[in-house]
């Protein structure tokens, strides 16, 4: 039972989740708030007295349960989030405040971050703050939350987590490559910025077929009702009252197992599997239902990964790890061997087509975090707080969440083979049919690869002192040396 000013939860289950993390040598942080626990964020912020209690009250658990930080995750400042949360024009102001006086009042060494949306912090003008830098100063790093960026809320489908908004009709400009460009404008240092992805995807039914779609045509109309999502999907309803419905969301693990993916990137008929390499994400359909999920994938979260270790960026975060089977987190892990370059977008891309991300050139530390829950946007499994003021109550929500740090690796061995080919140059017809097919400009000779989207053919470049190379119907990117020692990945995965 939580009392005036203070937070409480179960003491025994927290003693023994900390435990488990600590022996795999996690840090281990309790995030408060989140989509159904944002409500009072507003008022807690707001008064000196309603902050005084708030930061004493997670002092007071941090303490008491041995905690290595904290994780704020407010959704959001200055805008609504959830129907019926509080909030003000003078969110950002009083949230830097009451930052700062949590940042204080924290033992030293004590981390403290923040999950953020794709769009920065909002100011009084209602939008964003051209100028984040106090608040890059307090936090030792944010998790940019790049998902649910479409979703049932819209009137067509389109991708939950796209790596570039390129072509989208909605007019979202929202996106990996965005979002870190709006943060670092903002002021906010690479070394402070994590990526986020999503171990889950979203389904809808579309009032169209899709199925016959080019693959980087993934939207469509869609019906206002969402259709249930996994096995463990339920109607559910949140703090603010309204009519309880389905999720929708599919996790990666059921997508495995509940027959939709035989493989990675194969689909049990009848769904249909597609990549758009526009926003470099997969979309299922299935025509009988007209169901639509879109989500990611080894070959996604490879590009995410690529590119933001070659950003040089603090590291990426999954939501959340209960939702994998083994095969996500084992992709976000290639960040140890990711090094910070140039041209990260083209690298990024071919990072996806091999899957696991080529070893770049000049090292850097990178880390992976992993925010684990039971549940993302259920209250149920939330632990309840209060801090109070003279003339109410305010609330918010708490869950423990852990972040997994992967340090980067400063040398990456690769295995070698030798080549004697002639430098040849492969004929590159001005259209193409088959979406995927991949061929090197001048094989042997050019970093320059093109790859078939929507009938036409996309050049991309290998990496930095690369150049595509042929074996038999495969390409890939080789390391070239004086005696043609070349160090390789298949690009055809």
């Amino acid at each position: 039972m939580a009392t005036v000013g203070q937070l409480a939860f179960g003491t025994e289950h927290t003693n023994i989740c900390r435990n488990q993390l600590r022996s795999f040598r996690l840090k281990v942080l309790l995030s408060i708030g989140g989509w159904t626990g944002s409500v009072y964020f507003t008022d807690i912020a707001a008064s000196s007295t309603t902050r005084a209690n708030f930061v004493a009250a997670v002092v007071a658990l941090y303490k008491k349960y041995n905690l290595d930080g904290i994780d704020l995750d407010w959704e959001y400042p200055g805008r609504v989030g959830d129907d019926c949360n509080h909030w003000s024009t003078a969110d950002s102001a009083n949230y830097l405040v009451l930052l700062k006086k949590l940042r204080a009042a924290l033992p030293s060494g004590s981390l403290l971050t923040a999950a953020v949306p794709v769009n920065g912090i909002t100011g009084p003008d209602g939008s964003a703050l051209s100028d984040a830098k106090e608040f890059a100063a307090v936090f030792d790093w944010v998790n940019i939350m790049i998902y649910d960026i479409h979703g049932a809320w819209d009137s067509v489908s389109g991708p939950n987590a796209p790596f570039r908004a390129l072509n989208d009709p909605t007019g979202s400009t929202f996106s990996v490559i965005q979002a870190i460009q709006l943060w670092q404008q903002t002021g906010f240092p690479a070394s402070k910025i994590v990526v986020g992805t999503a171990f889950y995807g979203h389904s809808l039914t579309t009032t169209v077929d899709l199925s016959k779609n080019d693959p980087t045509n993934q939207y469509g109309a869609i019906s206002s009702v969402v259709p249930p999502g996994d096995q463990t999907d339920a109607p559910w309803s949140d703090p603010c009252g309204l009519p309880a419905v389905y999720s929708g969301e599919w996790r990666w693990k059921y997508l495995r197992s509940q027959g939709v993916l035989t493989t990675p990137t194969t689909a049990a008929s009848p769904w249909i599997r597609k990549y758009d390499t526009n926003a470099q994400t997969p979309w299922l359909f299935n025509p009988n239902t007209k169901i639509y999920i879109s989500y990611d994938d080894p070959r996604s979260l490879a590009v995410k990964t690529a590119y933001t270790g070659c950003l040089g960026l603090k590291g990426v975060m999954a939501w959340e790890l209960s939702q994998d089977n083994g095969e996500l987190l084992a992709v976000l892990n290639t960040i140890k061997t990711i090094s910070a370059g140039s041209d990260c977008v083209n690298y990024a891309i071919n990072a996806g087509n091999l899957q696991t991300p080529p070893t770049n050139s000049t090292s850097k530390s990178s880390t992976s975090s992993i925010r684990s829950t039971s549940s993302r946007k259920s209250s149920t499994s939330s632990i309840r707080s209060t801090s109070t003021s003279t003339s109410k109550s305010s609330t918010s929500s708490i869950r423990t969440s852990t972040s997994t740090i992967i340090s980067s690796k400063t040398s990456t061995k690769t295995s070698t083979s030798t080549s004697t080919a002639a430098s040849t140059t492969s004929p590159i017809p001005t259209g193409c049919s088959t979406t995927g097919a991949m061929v090197c400009v001048a094989a042997n000779s050019s970093p320059q690869y093109q790859e078939c989207v929507s009938g036409s053919w996309l050049t991309l470049t290998c990496g930095a002192n690369t150049v595509c190379q042929t074996n038999g119907d495969s390409i890939y990117c080789g390391f070239k040396t004086k005696r043609s020692s070349l160090r390789r990945r298949s690009l055809r995965g």
